[in-house]
């Protein structure tokens, strides 16, 4: 047996503990009303017990991907406009292609977005809805200005943690998937954290890496609006210092992309191209993460057993009051005779 509170184990002392006192402390005084008063401790008791919430092991079952819970992690730097997916298309085109291929072969799981550029945030909080997850990825615009300045790989690390520790401990009996999806490309000079802490949490899932060794073009911020006649086709690589300055490339770095995948323990799938996705799904199965977190958080809630005798004392304690009164009635009417 175990117990599900409903509501934090401190706020339920704050709630019960005074009445309980007050209860026992009448009980104690009060003589002539102490089978009353103990009765309705009796009654503060056993909803106190509900609230607990006890629970046995029950009959597993099994509701496919109901039990799962999807993180994309996706790279929003400027690179991931580098064109060398799939011929010449941009990789943030792949990326987005491949997050909802993903979410239409997990029908019924949850799925939150982290984004990262130069920050990391939660772009998308944990939900079942794929047409907001489509929404999301569609949005994704990497900012020019962030090119140049320096990204790390590692950026969304903390607030992935925090998110896979906080789901962990309010829904213990979910399976969590983890999907890194990005180029690699570390522009920072100090070394990347480990993704090694998070590998504790995640049952399974994928680094999906995008682009070519030797590398893709970037067209400029304003290249496909209507500034675009005033502005260079692709942008350029000032490091070099030549004049012109030729067209900057952006390459895969596969190898921090490994790195990435051994840390957390889950593969790495270098796409080059849509579709295929089972590639990914079946790589890490699926079925058989659901079926553990299933068949090991599967308890059948028994508070219910409490409510006929809560609701048996409260009857009889109502009644107790009615006649009560009414002595008090007759008393009242005898002295006016």
């Amino acid at each position: 047996m175990i117990l599900q509170p409903l509501l934090s184990w401190w706020i339920l002392a704050i709630i019960f503990l005074p009445i309980v006192i007050f209860c026992v402390w009448l009980i104690v005084i009060n003589k002539t009303a102490r089978k009353s008063w103990t009765r309705r401790l009796a009654i503060i008791i056993l909803i106190l017990l509900a609230f607990l919430r006890p629970s046995i092991p029950g009959v597993s079952k099994h509701t496919g991907n109901a039990s799962l819970d999807v993180f994309f992690i996706i790279d929003a730097t400027y690179s991931v406009k580098a064109m060398d997916y799939d011929g010449n298309k941009e990789r943030l085109e792949g990326i987005r292609k491949d997050v909802k291929d993903i979410a239409a072969k997990l029908v019924g799981a949850r799925f939150s977005v982290v984004i990262f550029d130069t920050s990391a945030y939660v772009a998308l909080p944990l939900t079942s809805d794929t047409s907001t997850l489509a929404s999301t990825v569609d949005t994704i615009q990497p900012q020019y200005e962030f090119y140049g300045k320096g990204s790390s790989i590692d950026m969304p690390l903390e607030i992935t943690e925090k998110e896979l520790s906080r789901v962990s401990k309010v829904s213990p009996g979910r399976g969590l998937v983890l999907f890194y999806l990005g180029d690699g490309e570390q522009t920072e000079e100090e070394k990347p954290k480990s993704f090694s802490p998070i590998k504790k949490y995640i049952k399974g899932g994928a680094v999906l890496g995008y682009g070519t060794s030797s590398g893709g073009k970037m067209h400029g911020p304003f290249w496909g609006t209507k500034y675009q006649s005033d502005s260079q086709e692709f942008i350029k690589d000032l490091s070099t210092g030549n004049y012109p300055a030729p067209d900057a490339l952006s390459k895969i770095d596969e190898a921090n992309l490994k790195n990435i995948a051994d840390q957390a323990g889950i593969k790495y799938i270098h796409r080059t191209k849509p579709g295929e996705i089972e590639e990914v799904t079946k790589a890490i199965d699926i079925g058989s993460i659901v079926r553990q977190n299933k068949e090991a958080s599967s308890y059948d809630d028994i508070s219910w057993m409490f409510m006929p005798l809560i609701l048996l004392l409260i009857c009889f304690d109502a009644g107790a009051i009615y006649h009560t009164f009414q002595n008090l009635r007759r008393q009242q009417k005898r002295s006016k005779l």
